[in-house]
């Protein structure tokens, strides 16, 4: 496992700071609570020690009207922004987002919905009702 994780992170494309915070932005501002969105905007912003060892708390601040609870084979097909707290943001297809993202603290966002990977391996997929 470890061994494909790192081959599909030396080989992904990386998302430039413009993409990435765009993309973050956009996840913040539609699935986060809005008591919360504040604070994840400015975490997301910074990328540093303290975004890292808080990235867990992401997923309490959830808003649950539009996030729920999925098997990683309910994760649209597509190319999205992956950034797991600690690394380069990426631009990968939601199988490698899969790969990269389980057991582990991350957020990957597609043009149309957004899905929070937690280290305890639950899966969460946010989207707006058409």
């Amino acid at each position: 496992m470890h061994e494909e994780y790192y081959e599909l992170w030396e080989s992904a494309d990386r998302a430039t700071r413009e993409v990435a915070d765009a993309a973050m932005r956009r996840f913040v501002d539609t699935y986060v609570e809005r008591r919360s969105k504040d604070r994840w905007r400015e975490l997301l912003a910074k990328r540093n020690e303290k975004l890292f060892r808080h990235a867990h708390k992401l997923e309490a601040a959830l808003d649950l009207k539009f996030c729920k609870q999925v098997e990683p084979e309910g994760i649209p097909s597509g190319v999205g922004v992956f950034y797991g707290f600690f690394d380069e943001p990426l631009l990968i297809s939601s199988a490698d987002a899969v790969t990269l993202g389980r057991e582990r603290d991350a957020v990957f966002v597609l043009p149309k919905c957004g899905v929070l990977f937690s280290h305890e391996d639950r899966v969460w997929l946010c989207r707006r009702k058409a």
